[in-house]
This record gives C-alpha cells, structure tokens and sequence, in this order.
C-alpha cells in the first residue's frame, strides 16, 4: 500500500508496482482517472471521498490512474493504466481543492498533504493523502 510510506517513496516506479502487483482500491487507496471539475455532482463526490478518509483511517487518493473494467463496465478497483494528469498550474490546483475542502467539510479537518508524481517525459500524478481524525466530518 501507500499510506504507510513517506511521500518521497511513492514514485512513478512505486506507481508502476501497484499496477504490475494489481494491488487493488481499498479502505486507505483510491485510484480516480482525473481530479474533481467544478460541477456540483463532482464536487460532491471529492467530498465524500475526502471525508470519508479522514473519518476512518485516512488515506491516498491518487489522481491519474485509469481503472481496470470487467466485461460488464464495471470498475475492478485495479489499475489498468497511468495516464497522468494535464496540470498547468499545480499550485492553483492545490488551492482549488484545499478550498472545496475548507468550504465543504464541518468541522475544519486536519491539512490535505498534496505530493506530485514526475514521470519523466509523461503526465505527473497527483497523490492527495487525507490524515486520520475521528471528529465526525461531515460534507
């Protein structure tokens, strides 16, 4: 998993392991093919993602992964690709999200560490990680 190790070890080859491993989404780990639009149904769900780390025993949101999909569409929960992410400007991105953070979830939660993932001449990836509170957030 992710969530155990210092963010300075989780790199593009770490990346690559969790996909040739086939380590699988779970309670600390979820993988999201592109991060979070400004509508209201996309904002919902970040929140509910965010929050529902934290309430438990934190976690890593990895942004830039494709999910694997059976024959029914249906997502595995296992990574099927890294496509990376278009970020222009990673630091208005973190302050675009840290805003919907602090505007959406009651009580003030614990800071959201952000950690880019270089990938050579790919897309970097982005990695949310969520620390572990157990104060009732709600969104």
């Amino acid at each position: 998993m992710t969530f155990d190790l210092p963010l300075a070890q989780i790199d593009a080859v770490r990346l690559e392991t969790l996909r040739t491993e086939g380590i699988s989404e779970g309670r600390q780990l979820e993988y999201k093919e592109a991060l979070p639009g400004n509508s209201d149904d996309d904002r919902r769900e970040f929140l509910a993602d965010v929050s529902s780390f934290t309430n438990a025993r934190g976690g890593d949101l990895i942004y830039g992964i494709q999910e694997r999909r059976d024959d029914d569409r249906k997502p595995t929960g296992e990574i099927d690709a890294i496509v990376g992410l278009e970020i222009p400007n990673l630091d208005a991105e973190r302050l675009r999200l840290e805003s919907m953070i602090r505007d959406g979830i009651a009580p003030r939660m614990p800071p959201v560490t952000f950690h880019e993932i270089p990938r050579g001449s790919e897309r970097p990836c982005l990695l949310l990680r969520i620390p572990p509170t157990w104060a009732g957030f709600t969104w």
